[in-house]
């Protein structure tokens, strides 16, 4: 996400700041037009600017963090399946890798095995 913002004009990096922002501040429920359920738990937000349409697809976890999870410029009347199947999929991605426990090393091998 980080890379497709830095590639954006420095005016609408601040204006997506400025809405991730609100987020740290009134947390994830924002009520329309600003943000909007997209589904299950999953929301967007909203930015416009210049005739531009960006998203930023995100959702809570359980611990109240909010995980972002995908930001586009729209160009439709909806949020375009696939854009919305990307985000659940890094949903899950977090959710697993949230969930995974500490790796154990491996046995030592040779003369310093046990």
């Amino acid at each position: 996400m980080k890379d497709f913002i830095d590639t954006l004009p420095p005016a609408h990096q601040e204006l997506i700041d400025r809405k991730i922002d609100r987020l740290n501040v009134f947390g994830p429920l924002i009520p329309a037009p600003h943000s909007k359920k997209v589904r299950g738990k999953l929301r967007r937000l909203k930015a416009d600017f210049a005739g531009l349409s960006y998203r930023v697809l995100y959702q809570e976890a359980e611990s109240g963090l909010i995980v972002l999870l995908h930001i586009f410029v729209k160009k439709t009347a909806r949020i375009p399946p696939a854009e919305i199947d990307l985000a659940a999929s890094r949903w899950i991605d977090f959710g697993r890798r949230m969930d995974a426990v500490e790796r154990v090393p491996p046995r030592a091998v040779g003369g310093d095995a046990p």
